[in-house]
């Protein structure tokens, strides 16, 4: 049987125009999580965990855009749960 987890987008912090861009990255996330309650499907919100207002923190960064070590460290601590319960 299919299992499904939509993970939401996570936000920028050193872009041109970051702040439209992560507008537009709320709006996505919003409608992510909306279309995943309709059809029963788990959600996982990273970009809370990974951002401080709205815009990806610096501290798991490099670049702005990418995740560094300690981002993916977050990435695993949240989504390993969800993962183990999979049938």
């Amino acid at each position: 049987s299919a299992y499904s987890i939509i993970c939401s987008v996570h936000s920028l912090y050193q872009f041109f125009n970051r702040d439209v861009v992560n507008e537009k990255v709320t709006i996505l996330n919003d409608y992510l999580e909306r279309q995943c309650r309709l059809r029963s499907i788990q959600y996982i919100d990273l970009n809370h965990e990974l951002s401080d207002n709205r815009r990806l923190s610096q501290r798991y960064s490099n670049d702005g855009l990418h995740l560094n070590g300690d981002g993916y460290m977050i990435w695993k601590k949240i989504i390993a749960p969800h993962i183990a319960t999979i049938p």
